[in-house]
């Protein structure tokens, strides 16, 4: 073959090729070719989203949720020693909540109040300190707790949206051991306590600052709630819960 037949050879083997990819192209659905192009949003299930999917879950988590007092139980039942309590559902809604308004969160489900209940804040402290080790920039850690049913006070609070338990933040302080950032999670706290009242009117106690310092110490968003008392029921704290979320989320 002369050296012209070789060319016009590769020229239609070239028209074949580019033919070939146009067709594939072409063949794919409507908005992710476009996405593809530049003109279109990527679908759902396009490349361009499952990265970004992807991306956002190899984020770092931006809060913790655990309960210091673990085994703590609504409803008049007693705490059963080594035996998750009710307070754990409602921690599971706070951090079921948070993830749905784009806060990362780490819920960690460990029983520290057991075997021994004078050591759970030790053993919380433990877990949150490695948690801080891996994740140095969280700021944000949340001990949920269940008050105990206080005389003359009711927990329950209700409107047109459900029932609910009714909240109290509390504050640790340096009183006793060294604190010095208490003043941060003070104005934080007290940042989602009136966002709460924005949201529900009535929902929150008046928050609290005890000497203890509650392990608060691990980062300057860290506060403890007592979502309801023994006389709410674990669904009311968990309606509650998803309430605190929504207001955490807009406070950060």
């Amino acid at each position: 073959m002369s050296w012209r037949g070789v060319l016009v050879a590769l020229f239609f083997y070239a028209l074949f090729l580019g033919g070939f990819a146009l067709g594939s192209l072409w063949s794919r659905p409507p908005v992710v070719v476009a996405a593809m192009l530049g003109n279109e949003p990527a679908a759902e299930n396009s490349i361009l989203v499952l990265a970004k999917k992807n991306k956002a879950e190899q984020q770092d988590p931006q809060a913790v949720v655990y309960c210091t007092h673990t085994s703590e139980e609504y409803c008049g039942q007693k705490r059963k020693n080594g035996v998750p309590g009710g307070v754990l559902s409602a921690a599971a809604a706070l951090a079921e909540e948070l993830e749905a308004c784009g806060v990362k969160t780490l819920l960690l489900d460990e029983v520290f109040d057991a075997p021994d209940w004078n050591y759970a804040y030790a053993n919380s402290l433990a877990a949150v300190e490695k948690v801080k080790k891996q994740y140095p920039d969280i700021e944000l850690f949340i001990d949920v707790h269940r008050d105990s049913e206080v005389p003359g006070l009711d927990t329950n609070f209700s409107d047109g949206s459900g029932s609910y338990a009714k909240m109290m933040m509390i504050i640790g302080s340096d009183a006793n051991l060294p604190h010095p950032d208490w003043k941060k999670n003070k104005k934080f706290a007290e940042k989602v306590n009136a966002a709460v009242e924005a949201a529900k009117p009535g929902l929150m106690r008046d928050p609290r600052i005890y000497n203890g310092r509650y392990n608060q110490h691990i980062g300057n968003k860290a506060f403890l709630v007592e979502v309801g008392s023994t006389a709410n029921s674990v669904e009311q704290a968990q309606n509650s819960a998803r309430i605190l979320a929504g207001a955490i989320a807009s406070s950060l």
